[in-house]
């Protein structure tokens, strides 16, 4: 699920929208490398949630500002960097697999595309997230969105301000694994940079690639009547794995168990992400973090309806998170006990307390 496959069925989405209506209390989405659009996966927060865009390209930029439906985001036709100035951009022959680092052709030349072929480069003025922040008095991001074709870790240099004065609070990458596809950085640099500045790995999703001696990968089929084998391709991953995307949140319940925080964590902030570790498919973390800061939460949310709200469906039905729990911590104990012999683990108390309707006095 996560990354693959986001959550089929978020819910938390309809009660954040009467909760966090006011403008500046909704979302705000950064998405770098935004063409074809923000896609569905934002479909949760409708009405409530700010995209801002960027990709490099204007007459994409232009054509996404003209879209119907999309009066809540806004597309800049501007190349993001590590720095202000002028750069080289590769125009690719897939456009986009266009970006800054032009690929190393005696090691693509071992697969069977051509999408990172270099048509063309030209000369752009890259702009930093913190300064275009900063210009645009923008005070606070939510998440970000990050594809740049293996420019991802520069582009985060640029925007160490903006990380954590404007309180972003989950990051969805691209990542290029090795620096011979591109002289780009690696992904433990990616991965280091944003454990430094105080995310959590949560999700990969790896993109494999054959090479060229057996171009389609692996193969499956059936034998057929006749003798001869209907041929197909088989779904199972194959290739080497040398891109991917990856998830990082910030964890304001581990912060609170260390003692300390990132960024300040504002009754509105926790429940924007409760949201997203809804949209994402993570409804125990969103469930955890109602439960630890359920006090300050209370004042402003129906927590219980919330905590209900991210409970996975069951068959497709709603259930309701006691029950819900209970099941789940007597099939965690007997896989604890089958596995491990180990029966020492007890479910957390729960603040959690659904009113249940008196039964009828009988006569």
């Amino acid at each position: 699920m996560t990354l693959e496959f986001p959550n089929p069925h978020p819910r938390l989405g309809g009660l954040l929208s009467t909760l966090l209506s006011d403008p500046e209390r909704g979302y705000r989405i950064v998405d770098i490398g935004a063409r074809g659009g923000a896609g569905g996966l934002w479909a949760p927060f409708a009405g409530f949630c700010e995209v801002i865009g960027f990709d490099p390209d204007a007459q994409e930029c232009a054509r996404l500002n003209a879209e119907p439906g999309n009066a809540h985001q806004r597309f800049y036709p501007y190349a993001v960097g590590m720095t202000d100035g002028p750069r080289d951009f590769h125009i690719t022959q897939f456009p986009y697999s266009s970006g800054f680092y032009r690929g190393n052709p005696q090691w693509l030349d071992r697969f069977p595309f051509t999408t990172l072929t270099v048509r063309s480069t030209i000369q752009v003025d890259a702009v930093s997230l913190d300064t275009f922040v900063a210009r645009e008095a923008i005070d606070r991001v939510d998440f970000i969105k990050l594809d740049v074709e293996g420019a991802e870790l520069d582009v985060l240099r640029g925007a160490g301000r903006m990380l954590s004065e404007c309180g972003v609070m989950g990051i969805k990458t691209e990542f290029w694994w090795d620096p011979v596809i591109k002289g780009q950085p690696s992904f433990a640099d990616l991965d280091t940079f944003l454990r430094e500045a105080g995310f959590r790995f949560f999700d990969a999703q790896l993109h494999r690639y054959p090479r060229q001696t057996l171009p389609a990968g692996r193969l499956d089929g059936r034998r057929k009547d006749d003798g001869h084998t209907e041929v197909a391709l088989d779904p199972r991953p194959f290739g080497q794995a040398f891109t991917g995307d990856a998830l990082y949140f910030r964890d304001p319940v581990g912060e609170h168990a260390e003692g300390r925080t990132s960024i300040s964590w504002t009754w509105d902030r926790l429940l924007r992400l409760c949201g997203l570790f809804d949209v994402f498919d993570y409804g125990d973390s969103a469930i955890e973090i109602l439960e630890q800061f359920r006090d300050s939460l209370a004042e402003h949310c129906a927590v219980d309806e919330a905590i209900d709200l991210s409970t996975p469906l069951v068959a497709g039905q709603a259930v309701h998170y006691d029950e819900y729990a209970a099941i789940s911590a007597k099939i965690r104990q007997m896989m604890n006990q089958k596995i491990y012999q180990l029966s020492d683990w007890q479910p957390p108390k729960s603040g959690y307390r659904r009113e249940v309707p008196a039964k009828p006095v009988k006569p």
